[in-house]
């Protein structure tokens, strides 16, 4: 794995917590706070925020601290083991996106070693785990265990093989939790509150197989998302998004506030801005009533809600307003039947497909501006490629990258200001990507918004046919189960109204707002001209060489072939380098003029652009990664020739260590043969180790070897282990891209019929 330089320290104050004392009179509650992390690169900051929040919030509410267990990471071990970020601030940090220094400059990460103070942290191995669960003389009969768990999960094939990612990838199933919590003192009452991946596993567990799925009343819990459902709260350092965003951390500030369970997760429904499903225990035994009538009755589950909601919705249970409220959040229509949900769904779906594609076009439109703008800067400045190189950023603290980042930013805002028109095509660039990319996340939240309310409709179902069909165990099973649910902290307060919050838009208008944000397509590819190209032409800054051609599109059916050059349309030429793309997607939706050099002659084509990106067009390699590419060094000969014709590669990212990378050989060797497709492989080791790898080396070995010495090319295509490969057509689109090796998958090339029988694994 590329090796970066990580150090910063991270310290969050909480109050101290002391070694367990004597017991106190009555129940006691027990707190164990857990936080697998799974590996470095996995474990992110946020993991250790709920930690350090949800202690103080137990602690403020009268939780012993000898009572709470922390379990994180590697626990106090000084090596790294969390993975923390630092995007570049201000007004113009954004003329660092789509740029090859977005990752190491834009958005750099290092690795930290986790640290509460005044908390004594133990690591979270599997052996840790299990030593603490299995250590029962802590509990008596009556004591609650609270369980939070902020973490990784991972998704099994049945419920029961859902895992906690723990310490050194290792896990722990809910099975296997299972097993550990039936050895606890009878009468111990379980509550979880799990905001990872498919962590509505967990759930399960309230309602035993040996009862027949009935809950047992002693276990329970609030989970971030259902068994089948990945969770996307736990790592806003990757979005756009705040700092503290997302499940869990909505559910702590909610908890602060009111002291009860019950009351944090009626808040976090409506105040989580992520595209997670938070539901309870108790959701989960209703929705198995629901289908267990379907059932029985012949009928889908959509029907019995359909015939059930108009009385569930007129009863005088509290989850009706919670549904209301649901609804006005996130600007959804309250379903009344199931069929108004699928449509919903559906139209939802369709919403943000539309905004996804559109974001991108206009991403990559605004990305051939701001690396332009990157290169006008390092062509002024040569000295500063040196200090801009990924290897050098990489080997930084985040305290001296913040230097440079505002003084690198403030260069390239000085550049954009150099000219009216450029600073206006990057802020319009920037203001339709920010516009699509805000539009695309808020339809994802709403339609996790529809799915909370059909969580909600199928438990007021649910409730409603247990009332007049369940058996009294059945009843009284669900009783305890909200019982149980009903954990309060010591200091807790009485039940208070719901927050108002700011709701979103109507559907409706985010539906307006994606047809006026619709980009342009010509159905083309097409390459920067060179500064010579241009001199000895006398070409405007913006124009551009045609690579390829969709079949069908507006581009063809202007008549456009291979090495046109296009230098503006309706006689106006594109004058800012970089800017073409974002000029043509601008294009209105009516005939437009193309302004064309075809062998030194000038041609205007009538073409008739239609709105929205085509699937080629979303795979255009953007401009920082194409400008990487420019840069590679090649070991046995110059590798640029590979990457700038008419014929596909694939950039094969590899290490002399790694067993993975060696085992593809055999297979890329057949590709390149059979295929025509030209492997280029590129590491980050030096000249001399690949030269002593490939004389040691006994098989066949890809001729297109790439020293990425400044690590440019692995930071603009984010590589963060090996190997990694991308598939490019000749067009320059990327059709492929796939993290890992196993011989007995392969590699899913289109048109690929890999012959098996044929490859042998190297040493």
């Amino acid at each position: 794995m590329r090796s970066l330089a990580w150090a910063v320290v991270f310290v969050v104050c909480v109050a101290c917590a002391g070694r367990r004392g004597p017991r106190s009179q009555g129940p006691t509650t027990h707190a164990l706070l857990l936080n697998g992390g799974g590996s470095p690169g996995i474990n992110y900051q946020s993991h250790v925020r709920h930690l350090s929040g949800m202690y103080r919030v137990l602690v403020g509410r009268g939780m012993a601290t000898d009572e709470i267990s922390v379990l994180s990471g590697d626990g106090e071990s000084m090596q790294p083991d969390v993975i923390v970020a630092a995007p570049a601030a201000g007004r113009d940090g954004w003329l660092l996106e789509g740029t090859f220094l977005e990752r190491s400059l834009g958005r750099p990460m290092r690795y930290v070693s986790s640290n509460i103070k005044g908390v004594s942290i133990s690591p979270a191995t599997r052996q840790d785990v299990s030593d603490w669960l299995d250590d029962t003389d802590r509990f008596a009969s009556g004591d609650t265990l609270f369980l939070f768990v902020t973490d990784h999960g991972e998704r099994g094939k049945t419920p029961l093989d859902g895992r906690i990612t723990l310490w050194n990838r290792t896990a722990l199933s809910a099975q296997e939790l299972g097993t550990k919590l039936v050895r606890l003192p009878p009468k111990v009452r379980v509550v979880m509150v799990m905001s990872q991946c498919f962590s509505g596993s967990f759930a399960e567990l309230a309602l035993p197989e040996s009862l027949g799925g009935r809950p047992m009343g002693s276990v329970c819990g609030y989970f971030s998302a259902p068994a089948d459902r990945p969770a996307y709260g736990c790592y806003p350092e990757s979005r756009d998004d705040s700092e503290n965003d997302g499940h869990a951390f909505r559910f702590i500030d909610a908890l602060a506030r009111s002291g009860t369970l019950t009351a944090a997760h009626a808040e976090t429904l409506l105040t989580d801005r992520t595209p997670d499903v938070p539901m309870r225990s108790s959701d989960l035994f209703l929705a198995r009533v629901v289908e267990r009538t379907a059932r029985a009755a012949g009928l889908s589950v959509d029907d019995v809600v359909t015939r059930e909601t108009s009385q569930a919705l007129a009863s005088a249970h509290p989850d009706v307003e919670t549904l209301r409220r649901l609804a006005e959040s996130f600007g959804i229509e309250v379903p009344d039947n199931a069929e108004l949900l699928a449509t919903t769904t559906t139209r939802l779906s369709r919403l943000r497909d539309q905004l996804r594609a559109s974001a991108k076009l206009w991403r990559s439109a605004m990305s051939e501006l701001t690396q332009a703008n990157l290169e006008r800067l390092l062509s002024r400045q040569p000295a500063l490629r040196d200090t801009l190189s990924p290897s050098y950023l990489d080997r930084r603290p985040l305290r001296w990258l913040a230097t440079t980042q505002q003084e690198v930013v403030g260069s390239l805002a000085a550049l954009a200001d150099e000219t009216p028109e450029r600073r206006a095509q990057l802020q319009f660039g920037r203001g339709r990507f920010a516009a699509t990319h805000t539009a695309a996340w808020r339809s994802e939240v709403r339609a996790a918004g529809l799915l909370r309310m059909r969580t909600v409709l199928l438990s007021l179902v649910g409730r409603q046919i247990l009332a007049r069909e369940g058996s009294p165990q059945e009843r009284a099973g669900l009783e305890a189960l909200a019982a149980c649910e009903s954990l309060a902290l010591p200091k807790a307060e009485p039940p208070a109204p719901l927050p108002a919050v700011r709701a979103l838009p109507p559907i409706a208008n985010d539906e307006r707002l994606a047809q006026g944000l619709v980009p342009a397509s010509f159905g083309v590819a097409f390459a920067a001209t060179s500064a010579q190209e241009r001199t000895q032409g006398r070409l405007p800054g913006g124009a551009v060489r045609v690579i390829g051609v969709d079949e069908g599109s507006p581009a063809a059916a202007a008549g456009v072939r291979l090495g046109d050059l296009i230098v503006g349309s309706e006689g106006r030429p594109v004058e800012e380098e970089g800017g073409m793309k974002l000029h043509l997607a601008s294009a209105e939706a009516q005939a437009t003029t193309l302004d064309v050099l075809r062998d030194g002659q000038p041609l205007l084509l009538a073409a008739q652009p239609r709105k929205g990106a085509s699937e080629s067009e979303a795979k255009d390699l953007p401009a920082g990664q194409r400008a990487s590419l420019r840069a590679l060094a090649g070991l046995r000969a110059p590798v640029t020739p590979a990457l700038t014709g008419q014929r596909p590669y694939l950039l094969f990212f590899w290490a002399t260590w790694c067993v993975a990378c060696k085992r593809a050989v055999p297979e890329l060797l057949a590709l390149e043969r059979d295929k025509g497709i030209t492997i280029v492989a590129i590491t980050n080791e030096d000249a001399t180790r690949v030269d002593a790898f490939l004389k040691s080396w006994p098989g066949g070995f890809p001729q297109q070897i790439a020293i990425d010495k400044e690590q440019a090319v692995g930071a603009a295509f984010d590589v963060g282990a090996y190997p990694t490969f991308v598939l490019v057509d000749g067009q320059g689109r990327e059709q492929l891209r796939q993290l890992g090796y196993r011989e007995d998958v392969g590699l899913p090339v289109p048109g690929w019929n890999r012959p098996k029988t044929s490859l042998k694994t190297s040493p």
